[in-house]
């Protein structure tokens, strides 16, 4: 039996297959056998939609094209966005854009087994901080698709998974994955077998807000050789995606010793010539690279350890291949002797959600989660090495305090906190209030569970106020993983 992994990127995606039954590793992305990217064509005449390298090495040509084509240049990011994609309406949802890009990744796979069936199950990974909703959309896309998914997984905690047999020794690891979309920042803790996660921190500045702000350099000497000055947002959607697009691609090519940064474009009603240099990329990009060094040094003391106890960081993500950054983390004292860069970085989170596939049910919850009473005591609602999808249970309080009025009359405090086992005091997790009318021993309903897409959801009502039930939904928890034997 075969278990895939799919790591479903800003940029890119990608998809590893273990074989169960000969050991060996194969990998699904784009037509040319490297990543995917996660870019999107639609013809607005035919409605037909399309992705691939193809798209993306072209996608300058679409975009010249309004009229004809749409181009979304990373649909991962429309599954968080709130607004709806005006460009389509009908069958072409979220769902169904995603599941086109899925639906690619099954057929290569199909294609590579002969014809004999696409992917029927995988397990996902997802960033720090991917929304419930987000993650149900992109779970209703793989369901398009015809795949099921088996479980969610933080890609950092991913990554890890991939580089078990190298990590084992250790204790504490750090992954820093910085990617197209997000910087996620785990601990993570090995006790024999297993991968605890002691602590996680995204934040959503990476490869896309760096390609803009350079963008917007680049924008500034084009209309100072041409003059009068003009605002990068006054320019066309379309032109100014077409030179980010030209960005990400020079961006990638200072890399390389023999690349270069000449960008020839037309660009707001007039060809131009100029170039991107290294200089550029080390300006533009420091304060994403001091923000990122900064939410490191944060994760690791909000994990309450010391970076001294940090045995290795793993390094991986596309913006990790930032010069400045590889500076910056070289020359800190505090990191430069734990750093590790993994071999064949770009596939290391799906080979890492490939093998937590074929070990069905081998996580649990590493956490308490309470709920703060009157008195402050802590009534726990999930305890570590509890299972998703958990049963949905009742909890019955009565109203003692009538101090907390609301806009609307009395609302009721519905305090969350979390510890895991080990820990000296409880953090928080989640405040909301329920409305009531704020007689004493007034009757507040709560029901809750973790969900299937390793979720915490909770709603809360009081039967007096003839209101609907306030729901809250967390995606901030942390599991546990259990690896028996190598691999």
């Amino acid at each position: 039996m075969a278990h895939v992994g799919i790591d479903f990127g800003t940029t890119n995606t990608t998809c590893v297959e273990i074989d169960g039954r000969t050991r060996s590793i194969n990998k699904y992305g784009d037509e040319d056998g490297h990543p995917l990217p996660s870019i999107l064509l639609i013809d607005k005449n035919t409605g037909h939609v399309r992705c691939g390298r193809e798209v993306w090495e072209h996608q300058e040509t679409y975009l010249a094209q309004p009229h004809r084509y749409h181009v979304i240049s990373s649909v991962k990011e429309e599954l968080e966005s709130p607004n709806p994609i005006q460009i389509l309406s009908g069958e072409w949802t979220k769902p169904h854009l995603v599941s086109v890009i899925l639906r690619q990744l099954s057929e290569r796979y199909r294609l590579y087994h002969g014809g004999n069936g696409g992917i029927s199950t995988a397990t996902f990974s997802v960033p720090v901080g991917m929304s419930p909703s987000a993650r149900r959309l992109l779970k209703k896309a793989a369901e398009i698709a015809e795949i099921k998914v088996t479980s969610f997984v933080q890609e950092s905690t991913a990554a890890l998974v991939r580089e078990w047999n190298s990590v084992r020794a250790c204790t504490y690891v750090v992954v820093f994955d910085w990617g197209g979309g997000t910087l996620d920042v785990s601990v993570l803790e090995i006790r024999g077998d297993g991968i605890s996660e002691r602590w996680t921190q995204g934040l959503r500045s990476a490869g896309i807000h760096i390609d803009r702000e350079l963008a917007k350099l680049i924008h500034r000497r084009i209309v100072q050789d041409r003059g009068p000055a003009k605002p990068f947002e006054a320019v066309a959607d379309n032109d100014r995606d077409r030179l980010i697009c030209e960005i990400e691609k020079k961006k990638c090519a200072l890399s390389d010793p023999l690349g270069d940064g000449v960008i020839a474009i037309d660009y707001d009603g007039g060809e131009s010539l100029v170039e991107l240099t290294l200089e550029d990329l080390d300006t533009v990009s420091a304060p994403f690279v001091e923000d990122a060094m900064t939410t490191l040094s944060e994760a690791i003391v909000a994990a309450g350890i010391s970076p001294e106890r940090v045995d290795q960081i793993l390094v991986i993500g596309g913006s990790s291949k930032l010069p400045l950054l590889r500076q910056r983390l070289e020359a800190d004292p505090r990191f430069r002797a734990r750093l590790h860069w993994p071999s064949d970085p770009d596939w290391a989170v799906a080979h890492g959600a490939s093998i937590l596939e074929g070990r069905p049910g081998c996580f649990s919850l590493a956490e308490t989660i309470s709920l703060e009473l009157s008195d402050s005591d802590q009534l726990p609602l999930a305890d570590p090495g509890d299972t998703t999808p958990g049963p949905t249970l009742t909890l019955n309080l009565a109203i003692i305090d009538q101090r907390a009025p609301g806009a609307g009359g009395h609302d009721a405090r519905i305090i969350l906190n979390r510890m895991r086992p080990g820990e000296l005091k409880h953090s928080p997790l989640r405040r909301f209030t329920v409305p009531v009318q704020g007689f004493v021993e007034e009757e507040v309903c709560l029901q809750y569970a973790l969900t299937a897409d390793q979720t915490f959801r909770i709603q809360g009502v009081s039967a007096k106020t003839g209101k609907s039930p306030v729901v809250q939904e967390t995606e901030e928890l942390r599991f546990v993983y259990r690896l028996e034997g190598s691999h």
